[in-house]
């Protein structure tokens, strides 16, 4: 298994400021899972989704490991 190259730095509180944000990955919670997330990929995803995902605290801004914040 591969070392991690982001890590999560600040969560995403609403859908406005998803739309305001301007960075490429995210760490997404799946269950008891955490994965890296492109924001084409959870754009792409139905409204409801977002929101619910959004709402429920599972989407942080990915920080890459290494990078100043």
């Amino acid at each position: 298994m591969s070392k991690r190259k982001y890590e999560r730095w600040y969560p995403v509180r609403s859908v406005a400021e998803f739309e305001e944000l301007q960075f490429d990955w995210y760490i997404v919670r799946y269950g008891n899972k955490y994965k890296t997330t492109h924001r084409s990929f959870l754009i792409s995803q139905q409204y409801r989704v977002l929101v619910n995902k959004i709402n429920g605290g599972d989407i942080w801004i990915a920080n890459r490991i290494g990078e100043s914040k």
